[in-house]
């Protein structure tokens, strides 16, 4: 017998202009907690970071200034998460260029803006994954010490039990960081979803830049993955699930989920060319979809939703390594596509 299924996926209208950040900004620490958007440090040039935290009203468009920043704080290649009370940064780079990075960790709480120092990661990592799930901060990947080896680490740490109020964190001797299954495949500046109580782990990259204080040298040879794992805390296990189209990286904050659908925007592929298209991810059918592409390659910035709207703002359009980095912002109506398949 032969039926009808209507089908749909999302593209986008034309991208428009919107307000732009209060500095430009690339690779900082990124996230939407609830309706506010945190953008944290980031490169300006290569040899000039970001000192600020900006934040965006996402219902009005203003950005505002957030608080100063600890001593030693990593300005990019930090790992960012939040349960809804708290942001939590782990490890990255504090300095320009390729600098070293920094094992410590902090939390800041959203209620009174104040700063409170964690208990450091075992090792340093450059470009992670950091995920909040069911009370744990989950750790995954990222380059290690050298800047250059990629691990696939999985570290946990216990904030609560996971039905618990969240209004405090435990004390700094309470706080553990334990191994846990590493991901199949590592990489550094990967993305990364939380969706139906698991942990996507989306693309990433190695052959990143090694540690070096001069500028001109923070070239590598940057091999993009297509690589999608998921991992089930109830099983503590990992799956890797449907290559994507096409590798990517950067593109930490350059991920949404609409309609049950993931959607990765942009980043850069191999060599460190960006990336202008745009790909679909349906958790219901393994399978990956592109999109309508973006105006232009785009990568280290930050996207997030505000009703029937994307936003798309910060990150690098030039191709030269650190340059053309912007504050600006651009927006595009979803628009919901039908299709019907016969079975």
């Amino acid at each position: 017998m032969t039926t009808n299924q209507a089908k749909h996926s999302i593209n986008f209208a034309e991208w428009q202009p919107a307000k732009p950040s209060l500095e430009e900004w690339m690779e900082g620490a990124s996230l939407r907690v609830a309706n506010r958007l945190y953008v944290i440090g980031g490169y300006q040039t290569l040899t000039k970071m970001c000192p600020r935290m900006q934040i965006c009203d996402i219902e009005s468009g203003e950005w505002t200034y957030g608080p100063e920043l600890p001593a030693g704080f990593p300005l990019s290649h930090a790992g960012i998460a939040s349960d809804g009370r708290f942001l939590f940064f782990v490890s990255g780079q504090p300095g320009p260029a390729c600098e070293h990075a920094t094992d410590r960790c902090w939390a800041l709480d959203l209620k009174t803006m104040a700063w409170q120092q964690m208990a450091p990661l075992p090792g340093a990592r450059f470009a992670p994954v950091l995920e909040y799930l069911d009370g744990n901060l989950h750790l995954i990947s990222g380059a290690t010490e050298d800047r250059v080896t990629i691990c696939g680490d999985h570290f946990v740490m216990k904030i609560r039990n996971k039905d618990d109020q969240v209004s405090s964190l435990p004390d700094i001797e309470m706080q553990v960081w334990r191994e846990a299954l590493p991901v199949p495949e590592g990489g550094d500046h990967a993305g990364s979803v939380v969706y139906d109580s698991r942990i996507y782990m989306i693309g990433g990259e190695h052959g990143h830049a090694g540690v070096t204080m001069d500028a001109a040298a923070c070239c590598g040879t940057y091999c993009a993955h297509n690589f999608l794992f998921r991992y089930d805390p109830r099983t503590e296990q990992w799956e890797r699930l449907a290559d994507m189209l096409f590798g990517t990286s950067h593109i930490e904050a350059q991920i949404l989920i609409v309609d049950d659908r993931i959607v990765v925007l942009g980043g850069t592929g191999d060599q460190d060319i960006l990336v202008d298209r745009v790909q679909e991810y349906d958790p219901a059918e393994n399978s990956w979809t592109e999109l309508s592409p973006l105006p232009q390659g785009r990568k280290g910035g930050l996207v997030w939703q505000w009703k029937h709207t994307v936003y798309f703002n910060g990150g690098q359009i030039g191709e030269k390594v650190g340059t053309e980095v912007v504050a600006t912002t651009m927006a595009s109506k979803i628009e919901r596509v039908s299709s019907s398949s016969e079975q």
